[in-house]
């Protein structure tokens, strides 16, 4: 089926958080998942998240509804899917990436999204001063499944 797509969508979220540093700094989310609502609300829609590449979180009653789509907020508030002291640290270097299947009775899709901090740092040292993080998506890519992602599809 032609024309599904998931993209990215702005959505102000912040927090305070305490850096592995030990600073306490703002942490802002600037973009969100969107997801067409005819997908949304399939009977047979799952959402799978994969915040460290490693393992998929099925994730549940979490979305934003926003009329005629609904969207994934990657870092609530609550239940953050993401260890955001260690998880800040890192992205002031490097970009960060993570992974999102979505099943229906419509159409399966996974998508690479790699997160960019505003603020980036170009730096060596493992010492970070005090700077907020501002975080966007970079990119959202369509790709394809590996065997691994078949229980996720079944």
């Amino acid at each position: 089926m032609y024309g599904f797509k998931l993209d990215k969508e702005e959505i102000k979220s912040h927090q305070k958080v305490k850096t592995v540093n030990g600073y306490d700094i703002d942490f802002y989310a600037y973009e969100g998942l969107k997801i067409p609502k005819i997908i949304a609300e399939d009977k047979k829609f799952k959402l799978f998240f994969s915040p460290y590449k490693d393992e998929y979180l099925e994730i549940g009653e979490v979305l934003i509804d926003r009329g005629n789509f609904y969207l994934f907020n990657f870092f609530p508030k609550e239940n953050s899917y993401f260890i955001l002291n260690n998880f800040t640290n890192k992205i002031k270097k490097e970009n960060h990436s993570s992974y999102i299947i979505v099943t229906s009775s419509l159409i399966d899709l996974k998508y690479k999204v790699i997160f960019k901090d505003l603020n980036k740092i170009e730096t060596s040292s493992d010492f970070l001063p005090k700077m907020d993080c501002k975080i966007e998506i970079e990119s959202l890519e369509q790709i394809s499944f590996i065997p691994e992602d078949i229980k996720y599809l079944e």
